[in-house]
């Protein structure tokens, strides 16, 4: 019926591009879900990161503890991930990477250890 009103051309471009549009709208759906999967790791790394720094006992936590706690993750990535949870980076008398975040630790972040200067 369709061929009979159009022809037999125009039946197959409107078939084919109907098919291209629904082919496009998976593979767009596809996409948008493999973004919300990583970025929902991502977030929930983060809220894990802040749920250990926020901890009333402990202020600070070494890099090697955060690590344990957040697999998964390589070095840099994790410390990525430590910045965007609001975390700022020290180092103890021992040369140990700690992290806190800035609004517990804001008075520390004027001070460097070993100077009274900074």
């Amino acid at each position: 019926m369709l061929t009979e009103l159009l022809g037999d051309e125009v039946a197959i471009a409107l078939f084919a591009g109907a098919f291209s549009i629904a082919s496009a709208g998976i593979a767009y759906a596809a996409a948008i879900s493999s973004i919300r999967r990583e970025f929902h790791l991502e977030m929930r790394a983060e809220s894990l990161v802040r749920r250990l720094l926020r901890h009333r006992r402990y202020r600070y936590r070494t890099f090697k503890t955060i690590k344990y706690h957040v697999g998964g993750f390589e070095d840099d990535e994790l410390r990525k991930i430590l910045v965007r949870a609001g975390a700022i980076r020290f180092y103890d008398g021992q040369n140990k990477e700690i992290w806190g975040l800035l609004e517990r630790a804001r008075w520390d972040v004027f001070r460097e250890a070993g100077t009274g200067q900074n």
